[in-house]
């Protein structure tokens, strides 16, 4: 699969063109524990020399974050950690692919989500 797949470089430089595009100038980052995935693109970006930046301050979702506000609401249980593979299982996604980039992209998205919408809970946001 990876044996034709674009170069690093090229992939990098359509993420910068789509991420400082007009519609997406202040996109939103998000992911299970952003700021190393920040981190590891910004490192990519570094070693190929482009001049760009993603602002570990810029506004995010994380997973890990949501999950632990979550599930320590009044009536619901209290997870042993909040990993991608447990908080997924704890929703009810199949985890049998996890630790493949995409797997992983899909249980985190529907895990958020789950969070955002489920049961109409709109307030635990606010605790």
């Amino acid at each position: 699969l990876l044996e034709v797949a674009d170069p690093c470089s090229v992939v990098l430089k359509n993420f910068i063109s789509w991420a400082t595009g007009r519609a997406t100038r202040n996109f939103i980052c998000g992911g299970q524990n952003i700021n190393y995935d920040i981190g590891m693109i910004n490192g990519a970006i570094n070693r190929i020399g482009f001049k760009y930046q993603i602002d570990k301050n810029a506004p995010q979702v994380e997973l890990k974050k949501l999950s632990k506000m979550y599930f320590s609401k009044p009536g619901r249980t209290l997870l042993e950690n909040y990993q991608l593979g447990t908080v997924a299982t704890a929703f009810g996604f199949d985890t049998k692919d996890a630790h493949s980039a995409m797997a992983d992209v899909e249980m985190t998205v529907g895990c958020i989500q789950k969070i955002l919408l489920e049961d109409g809970d709109e307030t635990f946001l606010e605790n």
